[in-house]
């Protein structure tokens, strides 16, 4: 070929248009293309007069839709990233929760799905953790508590109670709640959440009638000679109607020592915030001096009652018989019939 051809051929490839591609129909030829710096590669950036193309109109439907089209189909995963970013913070979600949002704007169609089915699959193996969130929220009835309100009063009032903190009161009282059940299903006792808040009430009610005896036997001592200062039997009668629970309490010889014991403990230790601790040690210590034997612990607390008669006045004479919910709760606390009760979670529990 003579040099004049082979001009000739060269002007005949510069004057060809160029093959067609993606980038000059605005069609990306890459994931980058889809960023603001790729934009700045289109035609009409580089300073190509406007409206000018170099395709013939055949060309460009056969190469897809045109250059303005897809321009706002590059911009849409932005503006579903700014959007999943802006319900992140309107949701309040975690870190994590706002990673996988972005991430699942983002995601290919398929990817989605995948996601989706994933997240199904955990939603299915955490659901028998969500029904033991659901068994949590449980509420005793009233019934249950009102009951439990009164035989805890009763154990707190009861004659024959040898420890008034700590666990033993509180098998006493479950095992009552056990057995009596007020309603409760039978099976209650291995439903565990149920179980421990009814565990965790019965364990308030003891405290706070605990505090309820001791404000009130608190009061009834005053200053001797002062309006406010009450006999043992006016005392007893007060704490027996206290607080408009139905205790179905007799005023007995019996539990009137009982309330002149904790009367005189509470003298002795007026400010103490372990007064029923001491109170136990204090019945430890007799039991253990009389060797356990009822005649010897019978004339103690005689001498007792009748130092706080001399002391605070002598009153009615008392000769009530025990009423039948006194002998039930009598018998229970000597027995010793729930003193192997499980309290569950509520086994390490402390009071005072």
């Amino acid at each position: 070929m003579s040099d004049f051809e082979d001009y000739l051929d060269s002007c005949e490839q510069r004057s060809s248009p160029p093959p067609l591609s993606p980038r000059r129909v605005g069609i990306p030829s890459s994931p980058e293309m889809s960023t603001p710096e790729a934009a700045d590669m289109r035609p009409d950036a580089l300073g190509e007069p406007e409206g000018h193309n170099t395709s013939t109109p055949d060309e460009v439907s056969a190469a897809g839709p045109d250059t303005q089209t897809l321009e706002g189909a590059a911009k849409r995963p932005l503006g579903l990233l700014q959007y999943a970013e802006t319900q992140a913070v309107a949701k309040k979600l975690k870190p994590e929760g706002k990673t996988e949002l972005v991430k699942y704007a983002t995601a290919a169609p398929a990817t989605r799905e995948v996601m989706q089915y994933a997240m199904l699959l955990h939603i299915a193996e955490t659901l028998p953790a969500t029904g033991k969130v659901a068994a949590g929220s449980w509420e005793i009835p009233t019934r249950v508590k009102k009951n439990i309100d009164k035989y805890a009063f009763r154990i707190v009032l009861s004659p024959t109670v040898a420890i008034y903190s700590g666990n033993p009161p509180l098998k006493t009282l479950m095992g009552l709640v056990s057995t009596k059940l007020w309603g409760l299903p039978k099976d209650v006792r291995s439903q565990d959440e149920k179980w421990d808040k009814l565990v965790d009430h019965a364990r308030g009610c003891l405290t706070q009638r605990r505090s309820d005896v001791k404000g009130v036997i608190e009061n009834s001592i005053g200053a001797l000679g002062e309006k406010k200062t009450l006999d043992i039997v006016a005392l007893c009668q007060k704490l027996a109607t206290y607080g408009r629970v139905e205790t179905n309490i007799n005023i007995t010889p019996q539990f009137c020592a009982r309330i002149a014991y904790l009367r005189q403990r509470l003298q002795k230790h007026p400010k103490d915030s372990n007064y029923w601790k001491i109170v136990d040690v204090n019945l430890a210590n007799m039991r253990a001096k009389a060797k356990n034997d009822p005649t010897k612990i019978s004339k103690w607390f005689a001498s007792i009652l009748r130092d706080d008669r001399n002391l605070y006045g002598q009153g009615r004479e008392i000769t009530n018989e025990p009423s039948d919910e006194q002998k039930e709760i009598d018998h229970v606390l000597t027995s010793g019939e729930f003193v192997d009760i499980d309290l569950g979670a509520g086994e390490d529990g402390n009071d005072n």
